[in-house]
């Protein structure tokens, strides 16, 4: 029981710290999807949009876990 208790604190910190790193590395998260080449405009445009990723973090994390 101990043991699931503490697994309680730790998911929820690892995915705070896994979050923030994300969100910390410079750069496009698409820049490394579609190979040696550049990813096509539309495509971009629609990933970031299906992914709320032009929103500020709190309101793309709430709209990504209400979506899931």
């Amino acid at each position: 029981m101990r043991r699931l208790l503490q697994l309680i604190p730790v998911f929820f910190g690892a995915t705070l710290l896994i979050y923030a790193l994300v969100w910390a590395v410079p750069g496009d998260p698409f820049a490394g999807k579609c190979g040696e080449r550049a990813c096509p405009d539309s495509y971009v445009q629609f990933m970031t949009e299906k992914y709320h990723l032009d929103d500020p973090g709190r309101s793309s994390t709430s709209t990504t876990w209400v979506t899931c």
